[in-house]
């Protein structure tokens, strides 16, 4: 689905929600666990927020807002594009990774060492409480109201385009909503990398639609 979105134009009435993964973390390239906690980017997500910011800032000029996690790493990916555009800044928490509890900081290793079934079966998006944390059923439950929130509300002021900063979980988790498939099923899609773009869009009729699914093509 991804092949020709770009150069891609909203339709007059429609509310496209572009979905931007944080850069790449501290943590990220360590190989730990992230969760909820703040950390912020590696030199390396640092130039994959700016080359977000560049891209965003030529394909997606008209863009009527910016909506975001409130962890660090979202924000640090956030502020080039925020810097440029000018746009309002919607912060907003629903927009979280999954909280994975006592895990969030470890190192995947060692959370496999300690908890290999209960990590598996979260890599399997069973619906396990990692780390006594979050389970997907909850997560999925508060992202969808957020992204569904944000799309009705662009939808209200005549339809455009909003730039909405997040992490892997919550993609995964919009995209599966958007494609009808079935939980626990977001296992199937592709991980989400680092700096990448995804598309969905919500039509007049209510429908919502995938455009376009992890795009790394603006990235050095």
């Amino acid at each position: 689905m991804s092949e020709g979105a770009y150069p891609y134009e909203t339709p007059a009435g429609s509310a496209t929600l572009v979905l931007v993964r944080h850069g790449e973390s501290l943590w990220n390239a360590a190989g730990v666990l992230q969760g909820q906690q703040c950390n912020g980017l590696s030199e390396l997500g640092l130039a994959q927020a700016q080359a977000v910011a560049d891209h965003v800032g030529k394909a997606h000029a008209d863009a009527a807002l910016i909506a975001r996690s409130d962890i660090e790493r979202v924000a640090q990916t956030s502020a080039p594009a925020e810097e440029r555009l000018g746009l309002p800044v919607v912060v907003d928490a629903r927009l979280r990774e999954v909280d994975l509890g006592e895990w969030s900081g470890l190192p995947r290793a060692d959370v496999l060492a300690a908890h290999r079934d209960d990590l598996l079966a979260w890599l399997r998006c069973e619906d396990v409480r990692p780390g006594h944390g979050e389970t997907l059923t909850e997560m999925r439950a508060r992202v969808w109201a957020g992204v569904d929130d944000l799309g009705a509300r662009v939808l209200a002021e005549g339809g455009g385009t909003a730039l909405v900063f997040t992490h892997g979980g919550p993609i995964r988790t919009a995209v599966a909503a958007v494609m009808g498939l079935e939980p626990g099923a977001e296992r199937h899609l592709q991980p989400v990398r680092n700096g990448s773009l995804s598309l969905i869009r919500l039509d007049p009729d209510g429908a919502w639609r995938l455009i376009a699914y992890n795009r790394v093509d603006h990235l050095p």
